[in-house]
């Protein structure tokens, strides 16, 4: 619907990411608001961009997550024909119904420059921000640069005789320029809507799904145009082995060896000639060849293959369905076999080699004794650290366990080198919960946590097979030693590499003759 002065109110819809609806309005002169409504259920974060009928941005506004809901731009527009662009902030999820007004406000506020064709600005990303250059007058003596958030209201951010100037910029962040020259007509270029080069991706991991499959991950940036991977072996180069499209966040490398280490790394092209590089991960694929034989006196030998001597191999059975693997030991990284002498006659086993390595390389600034999982009394005071607790946790009574780890900030629990409790991240004081079962004796155990600034906190808690929430008894834990790192992290800084390998079957009939071998087969269709 519009107005007798211009106005305009409308609702539409953005349906897919990176869709644009563009609206003309026949403006009667004044300060106008353009806002953009959605409701609070939405992914929509709107963007409205308003050009003059010569395509001149003359007004631009984003929403941010913080009152995400309405964003609005006041301007003081000429009478004459415009148009309004209504876009999403982000390329993924961008998708919502929203409510378009362009109403007649108040407000002290200059009408825009009138562009030279004769000054043209342009810009490319830098490592740093952008680069900018535009066309020299032979009347201008100087150049002043302007930068604006809204395309309204401009900020002098520097005076140059050259036609070209480096700003530094935040990764991925947009900006508004224009340049004014100092010459007798004052004349001013085009603005310009920029954006810095997106970042390097952050939280890159790189996990072992099978022997011939790596899976790589990581979170994605805003503004980039796609990802290239690259992969190490031996420490050698990296080299490219396959790209991913602009806002994926990883990719399956099945091209890989079992039982082998690699490296990975992520580049995000921001453009042919621009690139940013990730931190590389540590990775392997799953152990190979492994093969589960029935034994004479009724135990099962496993064996396997693989290539890296330092890693531990957690060795796990099931004989319910695919979740309820169990470990019933553990190796370390230079043995390739493991005898299971709990095998039941006339069960069916399953069984599965899970290798976990530490590729974190911290240099340790304390270590001690301690007897409970809780932050010692000398570090209440401390901020920007790191603890792990390490030691062993005796099982009475075999069965399923709950645990429960509360943080401020991360924390996560492994028993036997799995993942029990996953609790990282910077937060405040939450609890975090996770099931595993576990059979009698002891099981090696270790509390990773760490803490940025602020309020901390650590304790550990479980229930389950008799025993009511409480936090975990210190008498059933032994060998119990903390080790201290320093440092500032935004997650813990521990990382492992884990690989897991095919799924084996051994069939153990009932009343089989002593003598007889039989060789385990890959168990189809069990992850």
């Amino acid at each position: 619907m519009t107005g007798s002065e211009g106005e305009l109110a409308i609702d539409g819809t953005i349906g897919r990411p990176k869709e644009a609806d563009v609206f003309r309005f026949d403006w009667k002169g004044g300060v106008a608001e353009v806002a953009c409504q959605t409701n609070g259920f939405t992914t929509l974060d709107p963007v409205v961009s308003v050009y003059d009928s010569g395509e001149t941005l003359v007004g631009y506004a984003r929403a941010t997550r913080i009152g995400r809901e309405r964003t609005a731009v006041k301007m003081n527009l000429p009478a004459g024909l415009y148009y309004v662009a209504v876009t999403g902030s982000d390329d993924v999820g961008e998708v919502a119904t929203y409510h378009l007004d362009v109403a007649t406000t108040s407000g002290n506020i200059a009408p825009p420059l009138r562009s030279s064709r004769s000054l043209v600005l342009k810009g490319t990303q830098s490592e740093t921000g952008v680069q900018l250059s535009w066309s020299e007058l032979p009347n201008s003596k100087s150049y002043t640069l302007e930068k604006s958030a809204d395309a309204v209201n401009y900020q002098a951010i520097a005076t140059t005789e050259v036609p070209r100037f480096g700003a530094n910029v935040d990764p991925s962040h947009l900006v508004v320029y224009r340049v004014r020259a100092d010459a007798p007509d004052h004349l001013a270029s085009a603005p310009l809507l920029i954006s810095a080069a997106a970042p390097a991706v952050t939280h890159l991991q790189a996990f072992g799904s099978s022997p011939r499959c790596i899976t790589v991950e990581w979170g994605d940036v805003l503004r980039d145009r796609g990802y290239r991977i690259e992969r190490s072996q031996d420490d050698g180069p990296f080299a490219a082995i396959g790209t991913a499209v602009e806002n994926a966040c990883g990719y399956r490398d099945t091209n890989v060896a079992p039982g082998t280490k690699y490296a990975y790394r992520v580049a995000t092209v921001n453009s042919p000639t621009q690139e940013t590089y990730s931190e590389s991960v540590a990775a392997m694929s799953g152990v190979g060849d492994l093969v589960a034989t029935l034994q004479a006196d009724g135990t099962v030998a496993l064996t396997w293959k693989a290539g890296y001597s330092k890693a531990r191999f957690l060795i796990e059975r099931a004989v319910g369905g695919p979740e309820s693997f169990v470990p019933v030991g553990a190796v370390s990284g230079d043995v390739r076999r493991f005898v299971d002498r709990k095998a039941v006659a006339g069960e069916e086993p399953r069984y599965r080699v899970v290798a976990l390595e530490n590729v974190t390389d911290l240099p340790e600034v304390k270590k001690g004794t301690i007897d409970r999982v809780r932050l010692p009394g000398w570090l209440q005071n401390e901020d920007f650290f790191a603890l792990r607790i390490t030691g062993q946790i005796n099982i009475e009574r075999a069965g399923k366990r709950h645990f429960y780890l509360t943080s401020d900030d991360g924390s996560r629990l492994f028993l036997d080198g799995a993942l029990v409790v996953n609790n990282d991240e910077r937060h405040p004081e939450r609890t975090v919960s996770g099931t595993v079962e576990l059979a009698a004796g002891l099981h090696e155990f270790e509390v990773q946590y760490f803490q940025s600034e602020g309020d901390k906190k650590l304790a550990l808690l479980w229930a389950g097979m008799g025993v009511t929430y409480s936090e975990v008894p210190r008498e059933i834990l032994s060998s119990l030693q903390y080790h201290l790192y320093k440092g500032h992290w935004p997650r813990l800084p521990f990382d492992r590499s884990c690989a897991i390998s095919d799924v084996v079957r051994v069939k153990t009939p009932a009343n089989a003759p002593a003598s007889k071998t039989f060789f385990a087969t890959p168990a189809q269709n069990i992850q």
